[in-house]
């Protein structure tokens, strides 16, 4: 459906949660090892996307995602180890937030208490901060390894999932102020994670190439294991509106959804001359889906057809 080209290599993509046709783009210069970082908000106009703002960082973007609570505002975890909100009205960050020790991998926005944001850090570190306040108010340090993802829970506004370096996910409660639950399994760095939005369970996924879906009341083994991936899984997401699909990108250069009734027969997508690194469904069409990669490309088509960029 649509197809844009950034300067640098895209790390994240976030359909916005206000508008159908509008996405958020995160990327880094020189594939993240150093160099700047740009933000980029493209508006869906067949059969392909403008942008309607951008904005340069002094260093990489690894993550990306709208503030739940405004639908001009976007979160960024950044390279120079800061927690950054934009606002796309302005050139410059509104807050620039420090406490990590080290490059933030990923953040992800409250969907209810929408002042609150999740960090996640290569320093081993999850941070919770309020966005009113401009600081942390928890910091949680049980992983033995770089924390890539911490994702809220889409209904618990105190509950949220981790992955780390240390091949654990582990699920938190805010109100205890440490983890809950741990899923140990995977024989590779667990690269990212996201709740199923309607029952008690989750995905996983990991450099041993593979996905795991999980049970939050049994965590002893994954419900389902998938596997097809020739390389690393970057990123993965949980269809908003079945609890059936899935999508994965990974670095063989594919995004794959998968149908967990039909598990060994994903649906599989090759935009990318180099690592697929982001993808996002959209929250306004139950077929649409944008992916980014190294190749600087950002993508959105309907998933189910074979399209070709």
């Amino acid at each position: 459906m649509g197809v844009f080209k950034c300067r640098f290599s895209g790390y994240s993509v976030s359909f916005s949660p206000y508008s159908g046709s509008r996405i958020a783009v995160g990327c880094a210069q020189h594939f993240g090892i150093v160099g700047n970082g740009s933000i980029h908000v493209l508006e869906n106009s067949e059969p392909y996307m403008i942008e309607t703002y951008s904005a340069l960082t002094q260093d990489n973007v690894f993550d990306i995602c709208w503030n739940e609570g405004h639908e001009n505002q976007i979160l960024v975890a950044s390279g120079d180890k800061t927690l950054k909100l934009f606002d796309i009205n302005h050139s410059q960050p509104l807050l620039s937030l420090q406490g990590h020790q080290a490059e933030l991998f990923g953040v992800h926005s409250n969907y209810q208490l929408t002042h609150l944001a999740l960090t996640s850090s290569y320093d081993t570190t999850l941070k919770v901060w309020d966005l009113s306040q401009g600081q942390c108010v928890c910091d949680l340090q049980e992983h033995q390894g770089i924390v890539y993802a911490g994702i809220w829970h889409p209904k618990d506004n105190q509950r949220f999932l981790s992955a780390s370096a240390d091949k654990l996910a582990k699920i938190w409660d805010l109100r205890a102020g440490r983890s809950i639950g741990v899923a140990q399994g995977h024989a590779g760095e667990v690269l990212s994670c996201d709740w199923d939005k309607y029952n008690e369970s989750f995905v996983t996924a990991s450099v041993d190439q593979s996905l795991r879906v999980w049970d939050c009341r049994n965590l002893s083994s994954p419900m389902s294991i998938l596997t097809g991936h020739s390389l690393a899984i970057r990123r993965v997401k949980f269809s908003p509106y079945s609890s059936q699909l899935i999508a994965s990108a990974s670095y063989d250069m594919t995004v794959r959804v998968w149908d967990l009734s039909r598990p060994q027969s994903p649906i599989i997508h090759s935009h990318h001359t180099e690592f697929a690194v982001g993808v996002d469904f959209s929250l306004f069409d139950a077929k649409i889906i944008a992916s980014c990669g190294w190749d600087g490309k950002v993508c959105i088509w309907p998933y189910e057809q074979p399209v070709r960029f």
